[in-house]
């Protein structure tokens, strides 16, 4: 004869398990559809959707990305992007004016799926917009090039001295006076200026121009054509000198000179630095030749722009609250050649991702990480060649025997995580981020989905994987105490055939501890992944799935609500969950359990039928086939009777979906309408375990007899119990029990108790769940089960 038994299941918060059900933990769910795991609500309803705004007409065929922009409390935006079109819009749906030139929608060309072919970063307002299919390339336009010239420098005058100039083929000299006179008269006049325009009016002819100020003399031809100059001296050519490209020596540079005389310094063993180039400006902007500085400058004649129509676009926020897409103005290259200032290594190449580290503006191109100047997130060129600046721009590959394109990168607690699809690396550097202190080191080598952008929680980085039908998510870690060792943890180990296709978009909540995973194939349902870490210990890892009624184009968070960007037959619309704990609709002391809720201030309602007793009401949106709304009082004010109240649905408008007819009339009442959604959880096995975590017993006979569940605030809950081969039996909570403190007439009953329901089957041949379809709320704490234990046995 069995003995009879009781177990409990200490909570039901640990979401779904696709492992056997003898190993699986005893919290864990079979199924859970529209139930969200918490920690201070424990399983409850998943929030409703609140209908916000219609936003467009028309769906999207091509796809739609979606991005959001969170400029501060009273600004805060939704942007949709496709391949020829962009929409911003306000949390409460206002669309707003975009500006966009056919030239500045060019750069979108050419995407297939907006969602993974474009990548977006906010910064105050600009929001940098990234076509991972479009090839940056450099301008056309070369650094502006001079006519061929000459500078002859007389650095120096000294007594019986020749000075010769040979131009092309003539030479001129003057040889200054031997400084000797005699006693009553006064000594030789010696100055390198009568030097200079005394070889200047010898060296004139009608094919050149020749100028001479102060000790400088400026050659060039008038037809513009090259030509040969040399100079010497007396003096082991120590007195004069001459350039027309380069220069060796900084130092042999004259303080005269024309405005706009480039040349190169090309440098000896003396210097530390050599190969850059000098423009001449004189100090009065207005003088053409006199005296002034030299400044570092480009080469001339060499590309030294980057091509802004390849280069990622910005839309910015207007100071009139309107927007504009639009090219940004790249710096251009100012100082250097090819080689010393070289173009940023994306030239030539797709940019990959777009990212915001240490004040500077970072792409990811093949296996580069470039990143602009400090502070100067437009200049992606060195300052200066003649030193190394810590400020100044950073170009650093990442080195691997294994394929390292860098796809993606990411920010928390270990720093700068960068993902390739085979491996990850980290961005290491000192407290200065600069050219001489950074490296790109692997860690490790967990391979990663290219297709979805990894997302931060914080101190860890969630990232996904492809597993052939189905999607997996990794979190990535820094373990404690190290900074060097990392690991990343399967948090779909358990649940390797849950997300449907592959993984789109990763969403996380770092107020709510939740990660929402959309999928590029089931795109009407939400993936929830719920967890919470108790300091470096997790304490809950909990999958669930959202079923909406429409499909998911996007979605994100501004603090604990959550936006939905949904697609319906008629068009597109934005709608909002909030995921507050405890999180009461105005007036109510539950939140009402409907989708694309709305009060009926956005209801029309019509004239009230006497004779029929019906009211024919219109929703601000199209309804699915097939689904019939709800229409539910709800108090008016706080405290208020009546609330609950159910409009019974007669019939849909065929011709107008919008429209349908209600028994009664509920003009002049407070309500709710909205679109009803069925939750569901399904218990895993019931099992004598070995201890509170163990393998579960699965020898003898165990006869399951009853379930009893600890509920909170329930308002309706159905238990059913599907022995294998026979039908379903319900049985079926209403929130009223008599006697109950609750259970007042006028107001809607929220239970908090212990309901119980019969079993009455072998635990391994019935399938035990709860439901509801209502719009009322349920809250599951905790269960117990109890029922005849068999065996012939006895453990040892």
């Amino acid at each position: 004869m069995g003995k009879l038994i009781a177990s409990d299941i200490p909570n039901l918060i640990s979401g779904v398990s696709q492992q056997p059900w003898n190993v699986r933990l005893p919290t864990q769910a079979e199924e859970q559809i529209n139930c969200y795991s918490s920690v201070t609500d424990f399983l409850r309803r998943r929030p409703a959707t609140v209908h916000i705004a219609k936003l467009k007409s028309a769906g999207f065929p091509d796809g739609c990305a979606v991005h959001h922009i969170n400029r501060d409390e009273q600004e805060k935006y939704v942007c949709l992007f496709t391949a020829a079109s962009i929409d911003v819009y306000d949390l409460e749906g206002q669309k707003k004016t975009v500006s966009a030139s056919d030239e500045a929608l060019t750069y979108l060309s050419g995407i297939r799926n907006p969602k993974t072919d474009l990548r977006f970063l906010t910064i105050n307002d600009y929001t940098f917009v990234l076509n991972r299919r479009k090839t940056v390339a450099q301008s056309d336009e070369l650094t502006p090039k001079r006519v061929p010239e000459a500078l002859v420098f007389i650095k120096q005058a000294s007594y019986n001295t020749t000075y010769y100039v040979t131009l092309d083929e003539k030479t001129v000299s003057f040889t200054t006076l031997d400084g000797v006179a005699p006693a009553d008269q006064p000594a030789d006049s010696l100055s390198s200026k009568e030097i200079a325009e005394n070889l200047a009016n010898q060296l004139k002819a009608d094919a050149y121009t020749i100028e001479a100020q102060n000790n400088t003399i400026w050659i060039r031809k008038k037809d513009g054509t090259d030509f040969t100059i040399k100079a010497e001296d007396t003096r082991s050519n120590t007195h004069l000198s001459v350039f027309k490209d380069k220069v060796q020596r900084f130092s042999d540079l004259p303080t005269v000179a024309p405005k706009g005389f480039v040349v190169e310094i090309y440098g000896d063993s003396s210097s530390s630095f050599d190969n850059y180039y000098c423009r001449f400006e004189p100090t009065d902007s207005n003088d053409s030749f006199g005296s002034g500085l030299w400044e570092e400058t480009v080469q001339p004649g060499i590309p030294y722009k980057l091509d802004a129509s390849t280069m990622p676009h910005a839309l910015v926020r207007q100071a009139d609250g309107t927007f504009e897409f639009k090219p940004l103005e790249w710096k251009e290259r100012v100082c250097g050649d090819e080689d010393s200032a070289a173009m940023p290594s994306f030239v030539g190449r797709t940019l990959n991702s777009v990212f915001f580290y240490r004040n500077r503006l970072s792409f990811l191109s093949e296996e580069n990480v470039v990143m602009s100047e400090v502070g100067e997130f437009f200049n992606f060129f060195p300052t200066t060649v003649t030193t190394l600046v810590d400020s100044d721009r950073i170009d650093v590959a990442a080195s691997h025997v294994r394929n390292n394109i860098l796809e993606s990168a990411a920010i928390f607690s270990g720093g700068l995580l960068l993902f390739s699809d085979q491996c990850q690396f980290n961005l290491e550097h000192d407290t200065t981020l600069s050219n001489a202190t950074v490296s790109v080191k692997p860690v490790t080598e967990f391979e990663a989905s290219v297709k979805v952008v990894p997302v931060s929680s914080g101190k860890t980085v969630f990232f996904g994987n492809e597993r052939g039908a189905y999607g997996g998510l990794m979190e990535y870690i820094t373990l404690p105490d190290s900074s060097d060792q990392n690991d990343a943890a399967d948090v779909t180990a358990h649940v390797p055939r849950y997300i449907k296709g592959h993984i789109s978009s990763l969403i996380c909540s770092t107020n709510e501890n939740v990660l929402l995973v959309l999928s590029e194939d089931i795109r009407s349902s939400i993936w929830v992944y719920k967890y919470f870490w108790n300091g470096s210990e997790k304490i809950q890892s909990a999958w669930c799935r959202f079923d909406m009624c429409g499909a998911v184009l996007g979605v994100f968070f501004v603090n604990t609500a959550c936006y939905c960007v949904m697609e319906y037959a008629d068009g597109v619309y934005l709608e909002c969950m909030r995921f507050d704990p405890g999180y009461k609709d105005e007036n109510s002391e539950f939140e009402y359990c409907l989708d694309r809720k709305i009060t009926e201030a956005s209801v029309i309602v019509e004239a009230y039928d006497e004779k029929s007793n019906t009211t024919r009401m219109t929703l601000p949106y199209e309804l699915s086939a097939g689904t019939l709304p709800i229409i539910v009082t709800r108090p008016a004010e706080t405290g208020a009777r009546g609330s609950g109240e159910i409009f019974a649905v007669l019939e849909a408008d065929a011709a107008d979906k919008k429209s349908f007819v209600v028994k009664g009339n509920p003009a002049g009442k407070a309500f709710y309408a909205g679109v009803p959604y069925t939750s569901k959880y399904t218990f895993s096995t019931f099992a004598i375990r070995e201890s509170e975590k163990g393998n579960a017993i699965t020898t003898g006979r165990l006869q399951l007899r009853s379930l009893t569940l600890n509920c909170a605030n329930t308002g309706y809950l159905q238990m059913l119990v599907t022995p294998t081969f026979r039908k379903t039996s319900a049985y079926t909570f209403t929130g009223r029990r008599l006697g109950h403190s609750t259970n007042r007439l006028g107001y809607i009953p929220l239970y908090t108790g212990v309901i119980k329901c019969p079993i009455l089957s072998l635990n391994t041949q019935v399938t035990i769940g709860v439901s509801s379809d209502s719009f009322l709320p349920f809250s599951l704490v905790n269960a117990s089960w109890e029922g005849f234990y068999n065996t012939r046995d006895q453990r040892v």
